[in-house]
């Protein structure tokens, strides 16, 4: 995968309670597969995370099984996807940057009679 594509073996991770640490995640997300990496951002005000499984199937195995789950101290169910166009990409060096999703139709309006 290029740079600045989705990765279909990332998943990403909303709706993490605080205090959830790298290792954590990483056993939790373990039950569905191989965990390749945890790129957390747990200092957010709305902690969350990238885990990236050793394959695209093992990703969609971690979505079915833990999206909605809720874990001690949550106060809401997980989100769990996998990554798409449109969402964060998982950090290269640290870096984390939005990708714009493809655009297929542009509305324009407000213009008067005439």
């Amino acid at each position: 995968v290029e740079r600045g594509e989705p990765d279909p073996k990332t998943v990403w991770v909303g709706a993490l309670p605080a205090g959830k640490t790298e290792e954590e995640i990483a056993a939790l997300f373990g039950r569905a597969g191989t965990v390749v990496n945890v790129f957390p951002r747990l200092r957010a005000r709305r902690p969350w995370a990238f885990v990236e499984m050793s394959s695209a199937a093992e990703a969609e195995a971690a979505v079915a099984a833990l999206h909605g789950h809720m874990l001690p101290g949550a106060t809401e169910g997980m989100v769990v996807e996998v990554q798409r166009a449109g969402k964060p990409v998982s950090p290269l060096r640290g870096e984390v940057r939005e990708v714009p999703a493809p655009a297929s139709r542009v509305w324009v309006g407000g213009f008067g009679a005439g």
